[in-house]
């Protein structure tokens, strides 16, 4: 079926009911000073979808980023926006919404959500990107987040990824939208703090929109792929280094048979100390 939906829209695919359909949350008509919709595309599983209004309209909504961040077994949502205020949104894994941003910022300010287990404590935390900086959030136990670094510099649309293999997830940020900008990577030290590095992509200003991670080459270590705005995009190998991985190849069983949302939960030493990693 071919939906044709209005305006400039941005999406994100998951089961939230956990049928074994895949499901399509999209922001619907964000155009400048005219409010936005957050619309739930529900799959029925015979090729057609049923539509659900979340929230009420709002300004400058501007992307969706689903996580189960209270480890109850279905994703929850968070919605970003520019001007109003974001919203996280949690499911009841019967595909009701409720929300209660538990100590995220309502001010508005954020271009797009990011989720990561970055304290490596089992719970996925959170980095909200803006036109200024990158904030932090620890996420407690699912019952509220606190916060807890902000990344000065680290402007946009954040990505997370562990380059070097040494166990902590570490942070991207890239944005040039409306002047050439650095793109800008934080090394997670494992400390809770982040030192930012310099790499070959970070050297030069560009008109960055977003980055995307992925071992394109099999090799075991990430690679990263950096978007443009005009009609090119960068892509950058990882040069690696001696540390070790794991690969899984998930097959769903009880929901939707690609695994998406699945979480893989791994025990490992690192500095000497046990550390239990949770990824998506």
């Amino acid at each position: 079926m071919t939906t044709r939906i209005a305006g400039r829209s941005y999406g994100s695919c998951t089961d939230y009911d956990g049928d074994g359909w895949m499901d399509l949350c999209i922001i619907e008509g964000t155009v400048p000073n005219a409010p936005g919709q957050t619309q739930l595309y529900h799959a029925t599983g015979h090729g057609t979808f049923t539509r659900h209004t979340l929230g009420t309209p709002a300004f400058m909504l501007n992307a969706v980023s689903w996580a189960d961040y209270d480890n109850d077994g279905d994703p929850d949502l968070f919605v970003s926006a520019i001007t109003d205020p974001s919203r996280l949104w949690r499911n009841d894994g019967r595909g009701q919404f409720t929300t209660d941003n538990l100590g995220l910022p309502t001010d508005g300010d954020t271009l797009h959500a990011a989720w990561a287990d970055y304290d490596n404590d089992g719970d996925l935390d959170i980095a909200l990107g803006s036109f200024a900086n990158t904030r932090l959030y620890r996420n407690e136990g699912g019952a509220r987040f606190v916060p807890d670094a902000t990344l000065a510099g680290a402007y946009g649309f954040p990505t997370w990824a562990d380059y070097d293999n040494d166990g902590h997830v570490d942070l991207l940020a890239a944005i040039g939208q409306v002047s050439p900008q650095k793109a800008a990577l934080y090394h997670n030290n494992g400390d809770g703090t982040f030192t930012r590095v310099s790499e070959v992509f970070t050297e030069q200003a560009d008109s960055w929109m977003g980055s995307a991670w992925g071992d394109y080459d099999n090799d075991g270590f990430l690679d990263v792929l950096l978007l443009h705005t005009g009609p090119r995009i960068r892509l950058y190998h990882n040069l690696k280094n001696a540390n070790h991985w794991l690969k899984f190849t998930l097959i769903g069983t009880a929901s939707n048979r690609d695994a998406i949302g699945a979480k893989v939960r791994v025990l490992a030493t690192i500095g000497g100390s046990p550390s239990g990693n949770c990824a998506r």
